[in-house]
């Protein structure tokens, strides 16, 4: 009895021991979010900030905040987003690419993002995801989802 509970132990620790190790696990989650603020910096670049509150893997409910400059000529956008979770654990990436009109008359793209660190149980986190925003007109600035679809490593 007791080796088969010593080759259980065993076969349990190295089956864990990758994941431990800090292995890429999927990062999925959604946001929606509205433009806080937005300071023109030249006729061509504007400084935004766009806040607001989702879901993910990993880090659960969470507020995120995306300062970036948007480049009004070409659609280019590029900034950092900070995901606070629940529990005040910060996740950091950076990101750039382009928004274009959609059919229905909004912003859309598709922008790289990459995990630069964190707090927390994701202080020393890396990886990437796309972050594919729909942003529609609103009274001030624009109200977006988006959908988060990438991995993580989470290392202890």
């Amino acid at each position: 009895m007791r080796r088969i509970l010593v080759s259980s132990v065993l076969l349990f620790l190295v089956a864990a021991a990758p994941a431990l190790a800090g292995d890429a696990v999927p990062f999925k989650g959604v946001w929606s979010g509205s433009t806080i603020s937005a300071v023109p910096l030249t006729p061509d670049q504007v400084m935004v900030v766009a806040s607001g509150s989702g879901h993910a893997t990993i880090v659960g409910k969470f507020v995120m905040t995306a300062p970036h400059i948007s480049f009004l000529s070409t659609g280019a956008v590029e900034g950092t987003q900070v995901f606070v979770a629940a529990n005040g654990d910060a996740l950091y990436a950076t990101f750039s690419g382009a928004l274009a009109p959609n059919a229905e008359g909004n912003l859309e793209g598709v922008l790289p993002a990459t995990i630069t660190g964190g707090t927390g149980r994701v202080a020393h986190a890396t990886g990437s995801y796309a972050f594919h925003i729909v942003a529609r007109p609103a009274a001030f600035g624009f109200d977006s989802t988006a959908s988060i679809d990438g991995t993580i490593v989470v290392s202890r």
